[in-house]
């Protein structure tokens, strides 16, 4: 629905997107909640589990990752964070700078 897309926005953000390394990822929680947070390829393939089913409280949560140290090719990867109940996705453009 649409309000699910809007609250999508402000509940995930990531910066900077494009991205060639260090990428920050934003999030806010609601409620209490048992976290995943995973980065996939555009084939819905897991490349990397950045959060597993890890317990978080209500707030602000922010996680730094560096995508130089994975190995991946540059292209557009899906960030996927999964509360439990809701998935939000985030597009991320890795640029190899």
């Amino acid at each position: 629905s649409a309000s699910n897309i809007n609250s999508a926005s402000s509940i995930l953000s990531v910066f900077p997107n494009p991205t060639n390394d260090e990428l920050s990822i934003n999030y806010y929680l609601s409620s209490e909640s048992i976290i995943s947070l995973k980065l996939l390829d555009m084939t819905g393939k897991e490349v990397y589990e950045i959060l597993k089913n890890e317990k978080q409280y209500i707030g602000h949560h922010q996680k730094t990752i560096h995508l130089k140290e994975l190995s991946l090719s540059a292209g557009v990867y899906l960030l996927q964070l999964h509360d439990g109940i809701r998935i939000f996705n985030q597009k991320i453009i890795l640029r190899n700078e």
